[in-house]
């Protein structure tokens, strides 16, 4: 077991390191943006964000998840590429009918979500850019099932860097605003694409799978619909907040939303990529119950930590990236619960896997539809009594009652036996210890990040004396550290 956690371990932490390169530019860009980019603006930015994330979970049909699932089942080379030639041109096909269906209306969707025909070009540009997008994704999945996490950071960096400078050209030099943003985003996942052509040619067999197809598609679409429903569960609310109030309030929620998302992308999504495809090739071996055990205790374990750490420096950090326009450090104080938000999701994502091995993903897409449905509502009367903290806490509250729902009806599909009750103490751990920083509201700036960093680093002194690790795990990390902190080595313990 412990090899598969290192092996794990691995591939998350080098899809970390190209998912850090994505927030590395979006560090830089922040500053930018606060500078010739109105708070309003960003708003407006983040309404055409979300809106494409819509688009690419509804075209994407996850069909990648199907091609995986078929992939971990079949040991037949030319079989495997089959599959992934037969998803491909599904995803291709579905691209296509997206841009012959929606182009016609772009003045449509410009009218009715800003009220102004002008924006007509930037939803022209946005659906293009899903499709390249949805295709990106598509062959980020093919690297994840190969397991080849360097590519992934080669080709992220490459397509970052090309974003990142047109991002500069478009947005000072040309002075394009949102449009520059969202063009610079278009020829990026071109970039990317073609990076990615060749890995798809060599592993391709030219040959449609049709009597797999369907099976797949069976699969696949609920956990596309769940996957919908949960974009509309997790950014349907910035909709909400900008019919009961304006863009400027969208431009600030989702600012904080990006801060905390640093979580979300650097530790959760990085986890996901990596663990998913091992998860579906070993969950019928002997150990496989145990692992995922281990596993999920590890992974709240790390996102506790994370959003200890963003929650505790969430004002410096804003400050710091937009040090020009003090109308959007007001986001700070939002990033703590919305941290809580990401653990929620993690925790829900561990308990999801039971449906997936039982192939039982339609009741994920009833189960995340209704509560989508139950949180907009929610988000109505909330936002409307409690502004961004009423869409943050009917997130919250939506999220535990689902959560539960998930780890009762799972257990009965393939059962696990998570260590409830030692991550509930490592929850309880993170709030309160986050609940001591509001003693140091009156210190000195440096004396207050002192007193911050000492807090922070509490969490993992209690996490490794307060009985929350097994001997074998206490050794380990022993292990590790002493390897880690001989520098003469860290060469050779990096190729390793």
């Amino acid at each position: 077991m412990l090899k598969k956690l290192k092996h794990t371990f691995k591939h998350s932490f080098v899809y970390s390191l190209g998912n850090l390169a994505v927030k590395i530019i979006g560090l830089i860009l922040l500053p930018m943006y606060s500078e010739h980019i109105t708070v309003a603006e960003y708003g407006i930015f983040s309404i055409l964000e979300t809106t494409g994330l819509f688009l690419v979970t509804i075209f994407s049909l996850n069909i990648s998840n199907g091609m995986m699932r078929w992939w971990a089942d079949s040991n037949d080379d030319q079989e495997r590429k089959s599959y992934v030639f037969t998803t491909f041109i599904v995803s291709v096909v579905a691209i296509i009918l997206m841009n012959i269906s929606l182009q016609s209306f772009s003045g449509l969707f410009a009218d009715v979500f800003f009220d102004n025909h002008d924006f007509t070009i930037y939803f022209q540009i946005l659906f293009v850019s899903v499709g390249f997008d949805i295709l990106n994704k598509y062959l980020f999945s093919l690297i994840r099932i190969l397991e080849k996490s360097t590519l992934y950071i080669f080709v992220n960096s490459v397509k970052l860097i090309v974003i990142l400078s047109l991002n500069i050209y478009f947005i000072i030099a040309l002075n394009m605003g949102v449009k520059g943003i969202i063009l610079a985003q278009l020829i990026g996942h071109i970039v990317g694409f073609l990076l990615l052509l060749p890995l798809l040619i060599k592993n391709i067999v030219i040959k449609l799978q049709l009597n797999v197809l369907g099976k797949m598609l069976a699969y696949s679409a609920p956990l596309a619909f769940t996957a919908l429903s949960g974009v509309l569960f997790n950014m349907g609310d910035r909709y909400v907040l900008k019919f009961l109030t304006d863009d400027a309030r969208v431009g600030i929620y989702s600012l904080a939303y990006k801060i905390a998302g640093f979580l979300n992308f650097f530790v959760l999504q990085s986890f996901q990529m990596a663990f998913l495809p091992i998860a579906y090739k070993m969950y019928k071996e002997p150990n496989a119950k145990r692992f995922f055990s281990k596993v999920f205790t590890y992974l709240v374990m790390g996102l506790t930590f994370g959003a200890l750490g963003l929650s505790l420096f969430s004002q410096e950090f804003v400050q710091l990236f937009t040090p020009n326009n003090q109308n959007y450090w007001e986001a700070a104080k939002y990033v703590s619960l919305i941290s809580v938000t990401v653990v929620l999701l993690g925790i829900r994502y561990m308990f999801s896997l039971n449906f997936r091995f039982s192939k039982h993903t339609f009741f994920l897409a009833v189960y995340v539809t209704l509560f989508a449905a139950i949180n907009i509502l929610l988000n109505f009367f909330m936002i409307a009594k409690l502004d961004i903290h009423g869409a943050i806490l009917s997130s919250i509250l939506v999220n535990i009652i689902l959560n539960v729902i998930y780890y009762f009806s799972g257990k009965k599909l393939f059962y696990v036996n998570y260590e409830i009750g030692k991550v509930i103490l490592i929850l309880l751990l993170g709030v309160g210890l986050y609940s001591v920083s509001f003693l140091l509201n009156d210190f000195a700036f440096w004396s207050k990040m002192a007193l911050k960093l000492i807090i922070l680093s509490i969490f993992p002194v209690v996490i490794f004396f307060g009985g929350f690790l097994e001997s074998i795990e206490k050794q380990r990390i022993t292990e590790s550290i002493r390897k880690w902190s001989n520098f003469k080595n860290l060469k050779s313990n990096l190729k390793k």
